[in-house]
């Protein structure tokens, strides 16, 4: 008996036009499973926080300067009963606040006060006058980005790291520093975010010369600052004394994190500061 040829012909043909549907589909499926890769590398990719492309605006008023060696303006905490009631916070100093999933904080290199700092320059006579008395911070308010909000108090840590705030939301005023109106450099840190989204100094990068900062204080005065510049550093390479360091008119810097974000420390490699000097 002999087969039919053309029946062969069908089952050959049938075989060939499904071939070509099995590879599609493959291939569709490979391109779907690698657009999903792609998606869950982008979201859990390397992190990067609010910054800045260069320096902004100054560090000080125009025609001032900040003394060559800064000193803190009232004793820690490591220097009492030591005979000393003036310490320098170390220019190698690393940051004294963290951005990570568990508040975290940095040992701060105190250095004795004995060396002399070099005097400031000649100051306009109204700056001095501004200068207001020593009261706790209990409000801040940056309206250009939305921000008000109740400040707590930061110290200094039983091993001489400095403390950060507790809660995602309310910044921290450094009280071993100057209040807000004092001469000198207030200072007050707030975290940039959470595992749960944005916090207190999220938007503090977007901030520019001229913005104002309200300071509400617990005597009832409110002082008021405005931007004069923002700067970011690394970590590792923190000025502290321009930071923390004695100013001869009254500022604020506010301190946050930025940059890059390490997951293996859960910390930022950068602080972002904003430098702030005290208006009528």
């Amino acid at each position: 008996m002999e087969l039919d040829g053309s029946k062969l012909t069908d089952v050959e043909s049938t075989h060939v036009r499904r071939r070509p549907t099995t590879l599609w589909l493959i291939a569709s499926l490979v391109l779907v499973a690698i657009g999903v890769i792609f998606l869950l590398v982008g979201l859990h990719g390397p992190r990067v926080g609010p910054s800045i492309r260069g320096p902004i605006g100054k560090t000080s008023p125009s025609g001032l300067k900040a003394p060559a060696v800064a000193q803190l303006n009232y004793e820690t905490s490591a220097s009492r009963g030591t005979g000393s009631n003036l310490n320098t916070l170390s220019e190698s100093s690393s940051s004294p606040f963290y951005a990570s999933s568990e508040p975290r904080s940095t040992r701060v290199s105190l250095v004795s006060s004995a060396a002399k700092p070099v005097g400031p320059s000649p100051v306009p006579q109204r700056l001095v006058a501004r200068s207001v008395a020593r009261s706790i911070p209990v409000h801040l308010s940056i309206p250009a980005i939305g921000l008000s909000e109740s400040l707590s108090e930061l110290g200094l840590n039983k091993n001489g790291t400095v403390q950060v705030p507790t809660s995602w939301a309310v910044p921290g005023w450094y009280r071993f520093g100057p209040s807000p109106g004092q001469e000198g450099s207030a200072v007050i840190l707030g975290h940039v975010d959470s595992v749960h989204g944005p916090a207190a100094f999220y938007r503090l990068a977007s901030l520019r010369p001229g913005n104002r900062v309200s300071v509400k204080l617990a005597d009832g005065q409110t002082v008021r600052f405005k931007v004069i510049g923002l700067r970011m550093y690394l970590k590792s390479k923190f000025p502290s004394r321009l930071v923390y360091g004695s100013r001869s008119y009254s500022a604020l810097q506010l301190v946050t994190c930025g940059g890059t974000f390490d997951s293996g420390t859960h910390h930022y490699l950068s602080n972002l500061v904003v430098f702030t000097e005290m208006v009528k």
